[in-house]
């Protein structure tokens, strides 16, 4: 996964995730429904418009890695 500009291992590649049209396309649920549902699934929309989700394993070492450099 692309955050920030970093390569993320373990993560779908760019191509394998959806922009906000593509997911609107593929699901039946009005937009405020799918914002809610990503919301939920604490997805993020990364620099190309693609959203993905980042794995709680990596969420928490990463706060853990910011907490710990006083950021």
């Amino acid at each position: 996964m692309d955050v920030d500009g970093a390569e993320v291992e373990g993560a779908a590649p760019p191509a394998k995730r959806l922009t906000w049209a593509q997911l609107e396309a593929a699901v039946q649920c009005s937009g405020a429904e799918l914002q809610a549902a990503l919301q939920r699934a604490r997805a993020l929309e990364v620099g190309d418009g693609r959203w993905c989700v980042l794995e709680a394993q990596y969420e928490q070492a990463r706060t853990r890695v910011r907490l710990g450099a006083g950021l």
